[in-house]
């Protein structure tokens, strides 16, 4: 009977001989990365500045801010008539785009001209001064 430290050898002699005949193909890291470096951008990229500009005699159709969910790393939002619209997405029976949404307001773009949207803040809870 084949003891097992004959078995073993074999195995093992098969092992190397594997190893040697992909040398050539053997995965070999010639740069080491700071584990420590981030290996995504801190933050996502800037939305391309763009000068406001509104068209002579355009204005937008109405339309009600309710909240802005803001994110400075992942994706904003805004709830628009009750429906929430991301980046780039066009709000529901219009033609208006929305460009870039910060905390207090958004940008939309609504033929051919960029329009800020500020949203109404009310301090509640606190009492006025006389």
């Amino acid at each position: 009977m084949i003891s097992k430290k004959i078995i073993t050898f074999c195995f093992f002699s098969l092992g190397l001989l594997w190893l040697f005949l992909l040398e050539g193909n053997v995965y070999a890291q010639t740069e080491y990365r700071d584990p420590f470096e981030a290996r995504f951008p801190e933050k996502p990229e800037e939305v391309k500045k763009v000068e406001i500009k509104e068209p002579v005699g355009v204005s937008l159709p109405a339309m009600t801010i309710n909240g802005i969910l803001y994110a400075e790393r992942g994706t904003s939002n805004v709830i628009i008539n009750g429906q929430v619209y991301r980046i780039g997405e066009v709000i529901e029976g219009t033609t208006i785009k929305i460009h870039k949404i910060e905390k207090n307001k958004i940008f939309v773009l609504y033929q051919g001209g960029l329009f800020e949207v500020g949203i109404i803040s009310k301090d509640i809870g606190k009492k006025e001064k006389k």
